[in-house]
């Protein structure tokens, strides 16, 4: 399969973005539980390769099927792109992090054998 027949496929299909929206509605708004699930989701997916291209045009189109019939969707679907636009950045900053803490752990290590 080309490059361009993958990117011609649809992100998501009605279907998967039903079962995923049919899984979150089973959480309350204010349970610890869901925060911790959602972020930690959010944490796997800022290290998953590829999350650091994420196109806001496929992902406008992700946000179209989960917010699909939903009287709320106008509301929702900036706040979930500005927490898919965090999560997308935490990507893209990753590898200089990992560098900084890769030679700040070195020097550290360096420090401990001059001891």
């Amino acid at each position: 399969m080309s490059t361009q027949d993958a990117a011609d496929k649809p992100v998501i299909t009605p279907d998967m973005a039903a079962l995923i929206i049919a899984a979150f509605k089973n959480f309350h708004a204010g349970n610890e539980a869901l925060h911790v699930g959602l972020l930690g989701m959010a944490s796997i997916l800022a290290l998953l390769p590829g999350t650091a291209q994420i196109d806001a045009e496929r992902l406008a189109v992700v946000l179209e099927a989960f917010t699909a019939n939903n009287p709320n969707a106008e509301t929702l679907k900036p706040r979930i792109a500005a927490y898919v636009s965090m999560v997308v950045s935490i990507a893209r900053d990753l590898p200089g992090v990992m560098s900084d803490a890769a030679m700040d752990q070195a020097i550290g290590s360096a420090g401990k054998k001059k001891n």
